[in-house]
C-alpha cells in the first residue's frame, strides 16, 4: 500500500478541523455533564466524580494525540488548580512525563541536517532516548574527542505546527471568553497570549544553551554539581 502525501494546505486544514472537533466534543461533553437530568438522583455525586475523571482522561489522551503544542498547554494547565478542578489537574499531570518519543531515524536525520559536517564528530548515539518530552527528546552520545554528551533534539517540523496550533488556540480562547459561564473568573485570552509567548520562546534552544552555560559558570567550583 502506497503512502499518500497530502498538499501542505490540505494537511493544515485537516489539522484545524481536528482541533475544532476536539474542542466542540469537549464542550458538548461538559454541557451534558452539567445537566442534572443525566444523573441518577441517588448517585449524583458519585456519578459526577466518575464522569469528571473519565473526561479528564479523555482530554489527556486527545492532547497527546494532537501533539507538542497541546501537550505543552496541558502541562501548563496541570499547574493551574485555580483554573481546573483537582481531578483534571491530576490527570493532566501525566503529560509531564508520559510523552512518547519520535523515531530514532528522524532524530538522526535532524542531527545530520543541523550539524552538517560536524555530524562526523558524533561516533556513537544511543538509539533509546533518555527521556522524551513535548518539545524534544534527549539521547546519550560519544564524540571523537572522547567526551560524553547528551543531545537534545527538537521534534521535527515543530515550529510551523506550533504556530498553527497556537493560532487556533487563540480562536478557541476568544470563543470561551465570550461565554459568561466559561469566562467567569478566567482570562482565557490572556492565558492564550501568555502560552504563545512562553512556548515560542521555548522553541529556541539557543536561549536554553545560554542558561546552561551560565549555570555551569556559576557552579564551576562546586564539586557536588
Amino acid at each position: 500500500m502506497k503512502c499518500i502525501i497530502l498538499p501542505d494546505p490540505v494537511r493544515k486544514l485537516l489539522r484545524v478541523i481536528h482541533i475544532w472537533r476536539t474542542v466542540f466534543t469537549l464542550l458538548i461533553l461538559l454541557w451534558w455533564d452539567s445537566q442534572s437530568w443525566t444523573y441518577r438522583s441517588d448517585l449524583i455525586n458519585k456519578q459526577k466524580q466518575v464522569r469528571q475523571k473519565n473526561r479528564a482522561k479523555w482530554l489527556t489522551k486527545e492532547l497527546l494525540h494532537l501533539g507538542s503544542a497541546f501537550i505543552k498547554i496541558g502541562q501548563l494547565l496541570s499547574a493551574r488548580p485555580d483554573v481546573l478542578p483537582v481531578v483534571w489537574v491530576t490527570e493532566l499531570a501525566d503529560l509531564q512525563d508520559k510523552v512518547p518519543p519520535f523515531e530514532f531515524t528522524e532524530a538522526q536525520n535532524l542531527l545530520r541536517k543541523e550539524l552538517g559536517s560536524r555530524y562526523s564528530e558524533v561516533i556513537d548515539i544511543d538509539p533509546t532516548p533518555l527521556a522524551a518530552a513535548s518539545l524534544a527528546q534527549v539521547h546519550r552520545a560519544n564524540l571523537r574527542s572522547g567526551n560524553e554528551v547528551v543531545l537534545k533534539i527538537q521534534r521535527p517540523g515543530l515550529e510551523e505546527l506550533f504556530r498553527l496550533d497556537l493560532e487556533v488556540m487563540k480562536q478557541v480562547a476568544e470563543l470561551l471568553q465570550r461565554n459568561p459561564n466559561w469566562s467567569n473568573g478566567r482570562d482565557w485570552k490572556g492565558m492564550a497570549q501568555e502560552c504563545k509567548r512562553v512556548l515560542i520562546r521555548e522553541l529556541d534552544f539557543r536561549i536554553e544553551a545560554q542558561y546552561a552555560a551560565r549555570f555551569r559558570q556559576q557552579f564551576l567550583d562546586d564539586q557536588q554539581i
